[in-house]
């Protein structure tokens, strides 16, 4: 759409319709954008449509003689097929045989054919009931409402013009033209003018919008308030916490006999990773994280107030788990495995499971991570996902067989007699046919589950804090 000065104030506005590809792309909306652009004003011509050639060029006239209206916004083309019309001037431009005077004369009579196929196509656009949903919404007082057409552009006094639709309480065409010629050479009115229906709609929607957040301003506010007066108390929570769990640390090593140093062991068997597996005390990593901003991310991110994608396990990762992950710079999972910690294991394969089953449920989990498959069963046993420990279980044992503990169906799995690449291939083929999966992904993908999951998670966390980080007071 292109502005066009007629020497009117800059009010006239045009869509060329010949460009087919335009026209399909609004031609659906054409009816209901009408009643965006309903004005208040006398007599009742609330959307003039002038120049029904090639160009249809509309305006809106809120009365007889003002047709300068500032708030108007054109809306989409008026649809008709102009197919044979579009043909048919192309014809004539190409014609040699006619004089300018003909082609001209021609050129109008293409035009007010054109202007007779536009009035049925805009009367069958008003029948639609998109289009009286529309009129109700935007008009529900049902006011007088009128749209004309002209073939020029001399403006409403000057031109001969057709009224195209009108409802049942506009005036007739009769009036209305005595009204207009009554009115020539009178001067244009002067003082404020009623808004429009579309200025009274948006400053409706601005102020319900202005509330809204208001309302959510004052939310968040109180919350941010609430949330500094749990400071105090969590922190001191999470001293006690920390401070109990580096007694119990102290203890263990004072009764623990000394011994030789020796290589660590094996990561695991077959490939299997455990949580109790040795650590590589080399390569083991904390990264240092000051107290005050772990207690800033368990009061601004409570259960109560839980968001899948903004919450407290995932910002425990970025403070706690990816530096870690980042400075080991392992280039495998066993590597990795080797340098962190027990609890620090239990998280990464929380974060590991969640992970791969949010993209491609549980199946993706075990053909991607396996060497995590059995760490992921003690996981949910050691914080207390019991309902997800015995469906995950029942997983496992329907690909290797029946087993009552961990270590039961760890023996089953390594007792193949198979390299670790042929065994993950057997595993994730034997998977194709489990149908015990898709009980566990019923339920994991669900809010409250994952508040649960989450919420289970992070309360070891926060049990084990001095595991999994340098805690700066």
């Amino acid at each position: 759409m292109q502005l066009i000065d007629l020497k009117r104030k800059y009010n006239l506005y045009t869509t060329d319709c010949r460009n087919k590809k335009a026209m399909g792309s609004h031609c659906r909306f054409a009816y209901v954008k009408f009643f965006w652009h309903v004005l208040s004003g006398e007599p009742w011509i609330d959307l003039a449509v002038w120049q029904l050639g090639s160009d249809f060029t509309l305006r809106p006239a809120s009365s007889s003689i003002d047709e300068s209206n500032k708030e108007f916004v054109t809306p989409p083309p008026i649809w008709t097929d102009l197919k044979e019309y579009r043909q048919a001037i192309q014809k004539l431009d190409r014609t040699k045989k006619l004089s300018a005077k003909e082609k001209l004369e021609e050129m109008s009579s293409i035009q007010a054919e054109m202007v007779a196929a536009a009035k049925p196509a805009i009367l069958r656009g008003f029948e639609y009931k998109q289009v009286q949903t529309a009129f109700s919404k935007y008009n529900p007082k049902s006011r007088p409402f009128t749209i004309i057409a002209t073939l020029d552009d001399q403006g409403i006094q000057a031109s001969d013009f057709e009224v195209l639709w009108s409802n049942r309480k506009s005036m007739t065409t009769a009036k209305l033209k005595k009204q207009i010629a009554k009115s020539k050479g009178s001067p244009l009115p002067t003082g404020n003018r009623e808004p429009s229906v579309k200025r009274v709609h948006l400053d409706k929607l601005k102020e319900t919008e202005r509330k809204e957040k208001a309302a959510s301003k004052k939310f968040w506010a109180a919350e941010k308030s609430k949330a500094d007066g749990l400071k105090p108390k969590v922190r001191k929570q999470l001293l006690k916490k920390i401070e109990a769990e580096e007694k119990t640390a102290s203890r263990k090593k004072a009764t623990k006999k000394k011994t030789p140093n020796k290589k660590p062991t094996k990561t695991s068997v077959g490939g299997l990773m455990s949580l109790g597996d040795s650590v590589d005390p080399k390569r083991a990593f904390r990264p240092k994280v000051k107290l005050d901003a772990i207690v800033d991310d368990i009061v601004n991110h409570k259960w109560s107030n839980f968001d899948e994608y903004n919450n407290r396990m995932w910002q425990f990762m970025e403070q706690f788990l990816d530096p870690t992950t980042k400075k080991i710079k392992a280039r495998s999972v066993a590597q990795l495995w080797s340098a962190l910690n027990r609890p620090q294991r239990l998280f990464y394969t929380v974060a590991s499971f969640s992970g791969q089953t949010d993209n491609g449920g549980v199946w993706q989990f075990l053909f991607n991570k396996p060497e995590l498959s059995l760490a992921a069963l003690e996981v949910f046993h050691e914080i207390g996902a019991t309902k997800l420990a015995r469906d995950y279980q029942a997983t496992l044992e329907e690909v290797v067989g029946n087993a009552k503990t961990v270590s039961g169906l760890r023996k089953k799995f390594v007792s193949k007699k198979l390299d670790d690449a042929q065994r993950w291939r057997a595993f994730a083929e034997g998977y194709e046919q489990a149908s015990s999966a898709s009980k566990i992904e019923k339920y994991f993908y669900t809010l409250k589950f994952k508040k649960q999951f989450y919420k289970q998670t992070c309360d070891f966390v926060e049990d084990s804090l001095s595991s999994f980080a340098q805690i700066k007071v």
